[in-house]
């Protein structure tokens, strides 16, 4: 009780709802009135003075999540920043907790050739979802490649066929491969992200690779992130994630992987 007279207060105290606060109190008194009988309103305007009622309450609690988030966002970026991690926690250990893996990125070969324990983690119910670059996307490729290290597009072509073949040693592995989403991305990717999800909703983690510009392997920034001890971050970079999957696009897996040896 004491946390919502709080919230209240904090909508109450802000100058810029004044106005929205006068207009609520005096619709709700209109309203309150006319029920009891002091004073008669016209249906039409009881109508009209129940929406503008509605409106204003609706504004000043909008108005008060965005000012909360905003503040999250300044007290976030106010603490050092110890997010930028060049030794990051082992690849295998984090595959072999998760019980639910998103992985987003140009051709992800890092993680995926760890065949072995992919195949090992969908066999005994782990859920994957792996979207690389669409490979036969050239105008893609062409503008992708401008900025890696080599800037060439056949390279990264063909970084790319690796990354996917190394999925189809996975799909020839594992006894789950309905498990095993795979999507393709046609735009270029703000990043690429290893999301691990584990039975402890606290540890779940994310690693979002930073892209530099026709920068070597060696030279890889990246942000890791815990959800038991960075929410905020956690939580941000986890939706851009999931909004990065819903725009991949779905693939027919088996006709794809044909094609790839052609």
């Amino acid at each position: 009780m004491k946390k919502i007279l709080l919230e209240i207060w904090d909508v109450v105290k802000q100058p810029e709802n004044f106005i929205l606060i006068l207009t609520a109190s005096i619709a709700t008194v209109l309203i309150v009135l006319d029920i009891g009988g002091v004073t008669k309103v016209d249906k039409e305007l009881e109508f009209m003075i129940f929406i503008l009622d509605a409106i204003a309450i609706s504004l000043m609690v909008n108005f008060h999540q965005q000012e909360k988030r905003a503040r999250e966002l300044r007290n976030a970026l106010s603490k050092k920043c110890l997010y930028f991690r060049k030794e990051l926690p082992d690849v295998v250990e984090r595959l072999d907790r998760s019980k639910d893996v998103l992985l987003l990125g140009k051709g992800l070969i890092m993680v995926l050739r760890n065949v072995e324990i992919i195949s090992s983690i969908l066999n005994r119910g782990t859920k994957i979802r792996i979207a690389l670059l669409n490979p036969f996307n050239n105008c893609l490729i062409r503008t992708y490649a401008k900025t890696t290290e080599v800037e060439a597009p056949k390279y990264l072509q063909d970084d790319v066929i690796v990354g996917f073949n190394l999925i189809k040693s996975i799909l020839t592995k594992t006894q789950n491969p309905n498990l095993l989403e795979i999507r393709v991305l046609d735009y270029p990717p703000l990043f690429s992200i290893f999301k691990s999800e584990t039975k402890d909703e606290k540890d779940n983690s994310i690693v979002v690779d930073l892209p530099i510009f026709r920068a070597s392997p060696s030279r890889r920034v990246a942000l890791y992130f815990e959800k038991k001890k960075d929410l905020f971050w956690y939580d941000f970079f986890s939706q851009m994630a999931e909004e990065m999957w819903e725009k991949a696009t779905e693939i027919q897996v088996e006709q794809f992987m044909n094609q790839l040896v052609r």
